[in-house]
């Protein structure tokens, strides 16, 4: 039997189950990868490259 409100669908509260959920594990991840940390160790790898090319050039000096 078809009935007219028997539609299936998700209700509210499931719904905001499923976004907290996901909050929590974009949360997770975010802490987890950390990416101001990941930005300070580029620049700190970018530093020693150049550090390393300045006393290159002042040993060839």
């Amino acid at each position: 039997m078809n009935r007219i409100g028997s539609q299936k669908a998700f209700t509210l509260i499931e719904l905001l189950i499923v976004i907290g959920i996901l909050a929590v594990l974009a949360t997770t991840v975010l802490l987890v990868i950390n990416p101001a940390q990941l930005v300070k160790q580029s620049r700190d790898a970018n530093r020693i490259t150049e550090l390393t090319s300045i006393n290159q050039a002042l040993l060839l000096y």
